[in-house]
């Protein structure tokens, strides 16, 4: 699903309604720039190289107007959302030429240039503690599912249809896990990773964080027995990601909230899934129905839902009720819109 891309874009400027010096940029269905006018006038500046939040840029002379501040982010310049940076073409090609590739009619929009520019995927650091909570790999099931990650929707919004019923859900800022009853045993698995039972790390931890919730929240054994040979997708968290504890403590610190089911190879529609589930056992609904880009905005920041929560939430995530294949994602349709305050971190409440 989600790769992380640095791409060649098609630029055009419209005016910024609140700066003169500003111009605003759409990149690819629904992400918007703020650039400065002066930065884009070469008549080669009609294209760009769009640099979305959270890349981590090199510390070199070409990026010293960020002042040292090298992971991109999201912010609001002078009232306009703006999302990552854009880089003039005039530039890349200087530092592609920099980087041993000279000629400029190589390149076309869509070309991914992340390596040539040594742009890479901000990656959280984890807590000591933490890292050895994420325990150890093992041989996966029968059934393994998929790697679950989603594409963000400012890239791909064009994709759902205005009108079609869809369901809203509050994005949890935690780990990516899953877990499933095969072959007469338990596996637990964390995004990319299906984990041994206990830990062979430091720290002293007897479980890591994945079987850790078995013993926290008992229903998601409960539902796996139940359910042989489907996986249950979730998202732990409290005591997993710095800020976003949801409420939890030191003698409850992780929670786990499902929002897919995968069986017979593929994933269930959402009432066939999810839609009869307890609502303290799933992620929150925030909305179901018409879908359209107002309503989309509607819900993307704001507090978090989740009982216990005192911050801001990291976003939505967007699905139709009837699971769908997009042909231009070559995959099933469902995406992310992650929160301007989560992105530029504005609005943080007390961890």
């Amino acid at each position: 699903m989600s790769d992380h891309k640095i791409e060649i874009v098609p630029v055009v400027l419209e005016s910024h309604p609140n700066a003169e010096k500003l111009s605003v940029v759409k990149v690819f269905d629904n992400y918007q720039v703020c650039v400065r006018t002066e930065d884009w006038q070469d008549e080669y500046c009609k294209l760009g190289v769009y640099i979305p939040p959270d890349s981590v840029v090199p510390d070199i002379e070409y990026f010293k107007f960020l002042e040292g501040h090298l992971r991109i982010k999201a912010k609001k310049l002078r009232g306009v959302e703006s999302y990552g940076l854009l880089l003039p073409f005039p530039i890349f090609l200087k530092m592609a030429a920099e980087n041993g590739h000279h000629e400029d009619n190589e390149w076309s929009v869509g070309d991914d240039v992340a390596d040539i520019l040594g742009i890479r995927h901000y990656e959280p650091e984890m807590s000591p503690e933490i890292r050895a909570a994420m325990g150890t790999y093992t041989d996966p099931p029968t059934i393994t599912g998929i790697v679950y990650d989603i594409e963000p929707w400012q890239k791909y919004s064009n994709e759902f249809v205005d009108g079609e019923e869809v369901v809203i859900t509050e994005k949890i800022h935690g780990s990516n896990s899953r877990f499933t009853f095969q072959n007469d045993r338990m596996y637990c698995g964390s995004h990319y990773q299906w984990k041994k039972e206990g830990s062979d790390g430091p720290g002293g931890i007897k479980q890591n964080l994945y079987w850790k919730v078995l013993e926290y929240c008992p229903w998601v054994e409960a539902f796996c027995r139940l359910n042989p040979n489907v996986i249950l997708y979730g998202e732990i968290f409290g005591s997993v990601q710095k800020g976003f504890n949801y409420g939890t403590t030191s003698e409850f610190p992780y929670k786990f909230r499902a929002f897919d089911v995968f069986a017979n190879n593929q994933f269930l529609d959402y009432d066939s899934g999810l839609g009869g589930a307890k609502s303290q056992f799933l992620v929150p609904l925030l909305y179901r129905g018409p879908y359209s880009i107002e309503v989309m905005q509607k819900y993307v920041n704001g507090p978090s839902t989740v009982e216990g929560a005192k911050h801001i939430r990291e976003g939505i995530v967007v699905k139709p009720v009837k699971e769908r294949y997009s042909e231009r994602m070559r995959d099933r349709l469902i995406l992310k819109y992650v929160s301007i305050d989560y992105l530029s971190q504005e609005g943080k409440k007390k961890k």
